[in-house]
């Protein structure tokens, strides 16, 4: 018999498990905090990610900022192989208020189909609450533990939260952070450090360059999936995020990404393409 390639089969888990709340906690995230060089104007990002040196997902977003308020949109779908495994396609929407480095969200929306699987998702927030208007998916959400009210409280999705630090690394040059998010379905942990300046070298048409690089650990504390094996359960996952700014004076963003998963070791996403006056190279 021939032999089977294994990439496929990872790849579908790539999906949204790797690549979602755990990482869309950090990779829609990614795609996240698009400069915003006029107030009221809405400038769009692409990130392409790889596994296994292969491409995997295509992230696109587009952010706009106010004086005030904030609202970015995302849309991410899979590539080559992973499209042939696992079609899939991810749209999701934040809009909030902004209050010095912190974003506060007003109501987040998410809509995607996976292996033919639906999942929506709309949150609101009552003061620091989120309250959970819609969650539809197949197979159900009873297949998960829910999250119990006093671990939603204080918490935000993983669009603002990625909003936050790019205003955090704006005002600080650093990324001494934490933040809690909630998906509608699990929570997860996040702390982030400093881990010095580096100079990215040039591969593809990724962007290259000097960027500060933030390290991150991520660990779920709620909303497991029943019967999971209680090893799974907490594990962290690590990864680094280094940020930039595109031109002379714009606020630093994602530039590149690195994440762990337990299926296809490291995941790396790369800014190919954004709105700036020097173009990634």
């Amino acid at each position: 018999m021939p032999r089977r390639d294994p990439l496929p089969s990872a790849a579908a888990r790539a999906g949204r498990a790797a690549l979602a709340p755990s990482l869309t906690a950090a990779l829609l995230l990614a795609a996240g905090t698009v400069p915003a060089w006029a107030e009221g104007a809405a400038y769009p990002a692409r990130y392409r990610v790889f596994a296994a040196g292969l491409p995997v997902l295509d992230v696109e977003a587009s952010f706009e900022l106010g004086a005030e308020t904030y609202r970015l949109r995302a849309r991410l779908r899979t590539l080559g192989l992973a499209a042939i495994a696992t079609p899939g396609e991810q749209v999701s929407e934040v809009a909030g208020r902004l209050r010095g480095t912190e974003a506060r969200p007003w109501r987040y929306r998410s809509e995607g189909r996976w292996r033919g699987r639906l999942r929506r998702l709309v949150l609101d927030w009552e003061g620091a609450d989120p309250v959970l208007r819609l969650l539809q998916e197949t197979p159900g959400p009873e297949e998960f533990e829910p999250v119990p009210p006093e671990l939603r409280r204080g918490t935000l999705d993983a669009l603002s939260a990625l909003v936050q630090l790019g205003r955090l690394v704006a005002a600080t040059g650093r990324c001494e952070a934490s933040a809690a998010i909630y998906d509608g379905r699990r929570r997860t942990d996040y702390v982030l450090r400093t881990a010095g300046r580096e100079v990215l070298p040039s591969w593809r048409d990724a962007w290259a360059g000097e960027a500060l690089r933030c390290g991150f650990e991520g660990r779920q504390v709620a909303g497991f999936r029943r019967g999971q094996d209680a090893g799974e359960r907490g594990r962290p996952q690590r990864g680094d995020a280094w940020l930039a700014p595109l031109i002379p004076g714009s606020p630093p963003v994602p530039v590149r990404l690195t994440v762990e998963t337990p299926w296809l070791g490291t995941v790396e996403a790369y800014l190919v393409a954004a709105a700036s006056d020097s173009p990634p190279r």
